[in-house]
Formats: C-alpha cells, sequence, structure tokens
C-alpha cells in the first residue's frame, strides 16, 4: 500500500523545484534557498542540484551533499520569509479567513523583485488590507505582572 501521495515519483528528478531546510555553512546554504535539480554536465545519466549564485552559470551541489531539502512546487507565505523571488504568485485565502491579514498581504508581495500576481476577489483583498494581526502571546500581560511582583 503507498503511504503517502508522491511515492511513484523518484526521490529526485529533473526539473525538480527544492527548497533548503537547515543552513549548510561549508556549501554556504541557507534556510529557504531555492534550487532546481538539473543534469549533471560532467557525468552523463546523472543529477545535482543548482543553485543561484548571483554568476549567469549559478552553482552545482551534488545531490549527495546537500543538507535537508524538501520539494517547493508551492510553499506557504511563512514558509517564504526571508527568500525573494524574481516573480511571485500570491492565492489569498476566502475573505472569512481568519490568515488573512494585512502582514500576510504585505510579506507575500516583498517576496517579489519584479512581478507578482495577485489571485483573489475584490473582497478578500478589502478584508485584508482592512485586518490586523492580533497576537495572542500574552507577553504584554506577562511583563505587567513580573513587573507588579518586582514592585517597580
Amino acid at each position: 500500500m503507498a503511504a503517502r501521495g508522491r511515492d511513484w515519483l523518484p526521490r529526485w528528478y529533473e526539473g525538480q523545484p527544492l527548497l533548503v531546510s537547515v543552513n549548510d555553512y561549508s556549501l554556504r546554504l541557507w534556510n529557504g534557498d531555492t534550487g532546481v535539480v538539473v543534469a549533471d554536465r560532467a557525468r552523463p545519466g546523472q543529477l545535482q542540484a543548482l543553485f543561484d549564485d548571483g554568476t549567469s552559470t549559478g552553482r552545482r551541489v551534488s545531490l549527495t551533499r546537500l543538507p535537508d531539502t524538501q520539494t517547493a512546487h508551492a510553499m506557504t507565505v511563512h514558509r517564504s520569509q526571508g527568500s525573494q523571488f524574481a516573480e511571485v504568485t500570491v492565492i489569498l485565502p476566502e475573505e472569512a479567513s481568519a490568515l488573512l491579514t494585512r502582514e500576510l498581504v504585505y510579506t507575500a508581495l516583498t517576496r517579489a523583485r519584479r512581478r507578482v500576481r495577485l489571485v483573489t476577489t475584490q473582497a478578500a483583498f478589502t478584508a485584508a488590507v482592512e485586518r490586523r494581526a492580533v497576537r495572542a502571546t500574552g507577553l504584554k500581560e506577562r511583563l505587567a505582572h513580573a513587573l507588579d511582583r518586582a514592585g517597580t
């Protein structure tokens, strides 16, 4: 019996979009970096990962040396924080969603360097702009209580 949805795919395949999920200082790969699996030019039939390093050719890394990665056809806005992309497509939830806030939209839109495609309804976008994130950490109350106990 198949355990999960992509069991029919090989572990690595050409064109596979990658998302690095831990820092690897020796490879200069950081949590949030994205790459793609490509054919290894020096070893026919073999694959390697290609990462944008600001050069015209990119940086190739052996798949056996990669730190923790995951396939990333899409990612949440939260997961994308710290990353930037040339183009971004953002699909907003329905207007009633508690996740839909101006902070979410701001974070999503600022992931793109050049172009953003926003998939939403006017009502959902308006709701997002009007709704601020409510933090429920209780930090303010805990600090006030600690200061009261300390007599300050």
